[in-house]
C-alpha cells in the first residue's frame, strides 16, 4: 500500500494531533457505512526495532500510551510482537492497532509538504 501512495506522490498517512480525530470523523460521516466496515493502513511501523513505533514518512517516533492507541480491558495496543509490525485503523473505533503486513486493507494516503 505504501508504494501505491508513493505512485500518487504521497505516502501513507501520519496521523498526529487532531488529524487522527478528523480522519475518524470523515470515515464515520460517509453514507451507508461505505467506509465504516473497513480497516485502513496508515504510515507507522516497528519493523526495524520491535516496540519502537515510527512514522514511515519522517522516521519520527510514535509515542505509546497516547489516546490514539486502542485501549481495552484485556490488553493495550500495540500487542502483536514481531508478527504485527504495521499500523492500521480497524473498525469500529479506528484507534491505532498493530497489524500483520500481509492483510488486505485500504490505505490512507497523505500528501506532505516538501521537506
Amino acid at each position: 500500500m505504501k508504494s501505491s501512495c508513493q505512485l500518487l506522490g504521497s505516502d501513507l498517512a501520519t496521523l498526529t494531533g487532531n488529524l487522527h480525530t478528523k480522519v475518524i470523523e470523515y470515515i464515520n460521516d460517509q453514507p451507508a457505512e461505505d467506509l465504516r466496515d473497513e480497516t485502513f493502513w496508515i504510515g507507522g511501523t516497528d519493523e526495524v526495532m520491535d516496540g519502537t513505533w515510527r512514522w514511515t514518512h519522517d522516521n519520527s517516533q510514535i509515542p505509546l500510551g497516547t489516546p490514539h492507541w486502542y485501549p481495552c480491558n484485556r490488553h493495550e495496543e500495540p500487542d502483536g510482537g514481531t508478527s504485527q509490525n504495521f499500523l492500521c485503523l480497524p473498525n469500529p473505533k479506528f484507534y491505532f492497532h498493530s497489524c500483520d503486513g500481509n492483510a488486505k486493507y485500504m490505505g490512507i494516503c497523505q500528501i506532505f509538504p516538501a521537506l
